[in-house]
């Protein structure tokens, strides 16, 4: 027996000489406003702070009211501000009770191990990940006074609904700050920190109370309310408000960009979140708010499956100052702006006729429009059809094939320039190409809308490609810098070309071009002048346009494939946008190189002179 004893105890000893050798010689824990995230716009005002998965600010202890935290404090962990952040007497009994039960249900955790578990550990009731959280918790200790401990902890708990700390809880519960909360009030909310989805009001109203009562009762016995204070908190009727708040959901699909952003460029970390950060991002206020003002205008006209997504870039910059992902983000949180991969049809037209003039081809170049079938090797016969099967039956330029998005003119340029050299100007834009072959020409390739904008903003760019970008700079909770944005660009397109695409794309606006078919947008004017170009295919309808200051991207597709209900959608949207964005009728246009010369053509039909055209001067 006593050589049983003697192992006994030389087992104990080597236990806690481990416990506090790793106390020792572990990193201490670094927190500041654990698992905070904050949002900020393009001027630095905040759009909103989040908790986790809902909207909550971080409260200074100070802003918690005394009710909230005494009662916290005697339900969860009445020991608490006394000892060091384990309580060795509870631990003790509970493993004795456990033994006796032969089960791990009864917990000896303060409130200080429970803040160890809730950012660093699991929810396991095993013996290793209860000899983990002491160790962290003595670390806390060692560490942060108790009122900061205090602090972390109650802005970290579960109050249920995806509610986490106590701003969130109090605003969604009660619709009031965690200040002024009052024991009743303060009884309900820790009662439901012991069993969510058991004791919350909006599930089960009569545990909810009578769970806050026993509470009370405690607070009672130990003499924290004397009895005319527990009888009037124990009679005190509850209005509940039960409310999530709503008021940053117009922010959502932008926000759910820049954490695809924050991921993509592995800015996030465990270590970063658990100090918690600020992230600054491109989005203007005033651009958002056109955007959703006009989104709320259209989307009544939109059927059952098709939605909407925007992007609106700053030109010559990466900067991405507005976007949604769809019309409602409570309906659906699929961010069709970067998420949604669809046939962009006519709008990559623009970037075949670039690599048509960098291979001799001119705004004049011609080709004859008529029906036309090409027998292609590999493929076989290929039949591609003009809208409504409307052909010019003579020669057009590029000008015209631009303006009446002529299928045939593409269909021939590319098979003279080559599929191949086509997906190659593609690849430029970090874009893989799986089906090289000639409906490359006619949009057969899947896009992001965010994808296409970044290459229109190059030709708005006069060739330089700018990555897309929501994030301006990322700070921690402490103020110091985790990322910073760098405006870098590559010139991926020749300048004079792109400012001669630039002039071409004015020819959907212009009437003058009128003939066996209608320029795409000549219906749809803008104020200010745009270069732009429309597409479209069986289950999605897109318009891209830029000028000089911004570059704006709508789509409007149907998510189940099925025939779009109103092509005309995007367009009306579109010039709804560019005349909010640019409501002056002379706004500047791109600067024509003294190596080009201005030119316009007229129609003998109806006797109308066209826009302006550049193209390069003749030297010889």
């Amino acid at each position: 027996m006593k050589k049983a004893i003697k192992i006994i105890l030389i087992l104990l000893m080597c236990i806690v000489s481990s416990y506090f050798f790793l106390i020792a010689i572990s990193e201490p824990p670094r927190i500041y406003h654990p698992n905070q995230i904050e949002l900020y716009d393009i001027d630095e005002k905040q759009i909103y702070s989040r908790i986790k998965d809902n909207f909550s600010n971080y409260i200074n202890i100070n802003e918690i009211s005394e009710p909230f935290k005494t009662t916290l404090i005697e339900i969860e962990d009445q020991h608490f501000y006394s000892h060091n952040g384990v309580d060795y007497k509870r631990i003790l009994k509970s493993f004795f009770i456990n033994l006796k039960n032969q089960n791990n249900k009864q917990g000896a955790s303060t409130i200080t191990q429970q803040l160890a578990r809730l950012l660093y550990l699991s929810n396991e009731k095993t013996y290793k990940r209860k000899f983990k959280e002491l160790i962290i918790a003595k670390k806390f200790e060692a560490n942060y006074t108790k009122d900061q401990i205090l602090e972390f902890y109650i802005n970290t708990i579960y109050f249920g609904h995806n509610l986490y700390g106590i701003d969130a809880a109090s605003k969604y519960y009660f619709n009031k700050s965690p200040l002024y909360l009052d024991y009743k009030e303060a009884s309900i909310l820790v009662g439901i920190i012991n069993s969510p989805n058991k004791y919350a009001p909006d599930i089960n109203k009569d545990l909810c109370i009578k769970k806050s009562n026993s509470i009370l009762k405690k607070l009672y016995e130990r003499n924290i309310l004397d009895k005319e204070n527990y009888n009037y908190y124990l009679e005190k009727e509850v209005t509940f408000s039960l409310k999530s708040n709503n008021e940053y959901i117009n922010f959502l699909y932008y926000q759910d960009a820049v954490i695809n952003e924050l991921n993509k460029r592995k800015i996030s970390s465990k270590n970063a979140l658990l100090k918690g950060y600020s992230i600054t991002t491109y989005l203007d206020r005033n651009i958002q708010k056109i955007i959703l003002n006009t989104v709320n205008k259209y989307k009544k006209e939109l059927n059952e499956n098709e939605d909407i997504s925007i992007v609106i870039m700053e030109a010559n910059s990466s900067k991405i100052l507005g976007l949604i992902g769809g019309s409602d983000y409570s309906k659906s949180t699929f961010n069709r702006a970067i998420s949604s991969y669809r046939q962009v049809g006519s709008t990559i037209k623009p970037l075949l006729y670039y690599l048509a003039l960098e291979n001799g081809f001119t705004p004049l170049s011609t080709f004859r429009s008529e029906e036309t079938s090409f027998n292609i090797r590999g493929i076989g016969e290929y039949s591609p059809k003009n809208a409504g099967e409307r052909y010019g039956n003579r020669d057009i330029n590029m000008i015209e094939a631009i303006a009446l998005s002529d299928n045939i003119y593409a269909t021939k340029t590319i098979l003279i320039l080559g599929s191949k050299n086509f997906a190659s100007l593609i690849n430029r834009f970090n874009i893989e190409v799986n089906d090289i072959n000639p409906t490359l020409a006619l949009g057969n390739i899947d896009l992001s809308l965010l994808q296409l904008v970044s290459i229109y903003n190059t030709f708005a760019s006069n060739g330089k490609y700018y990555v897309p970008s929501f994030i301006k700079e990322v700070k921690s909770q402490e103020g110091n810098s985790i990322y910073t944005h760098k405006e870098e660009y590559q010139q991926l397109l020749n300048s004079q070309s792109s400012t001669i695409i630039n002039y071409l794309l004015r020819s959907p606006f212009d009437k003058a071009l009128q003939s066996y078919a209608t320029p795409s947008l000549m219906s749809y004017q803008t104020k200010a002048r745009f270069s732009a170009k429309t597409g479209t295919t069986d289950y999605s309808s897109y318009v891209i346009g830029y000028n000089p200051k911004y570059t704006i991207g709508v789509y409007i597709g149907n998510d189940i494939n099925n025939e779009l209900s109103n092509t005309r959608l995007s367009k009306q949207i579109f010039v709804d946008i560019a005349n909010k964005l640019c409501p002056e009728e002379k706004e500047n246009f791109f600067f024509c190189p003294n190596t080009c010369k201005k030119f316009s053509l007229i129609n003998k039909t109806n006797n109308m002179t066209s826009f302006n055209y550049i193209k390069k001067k003749n030297l010889f």
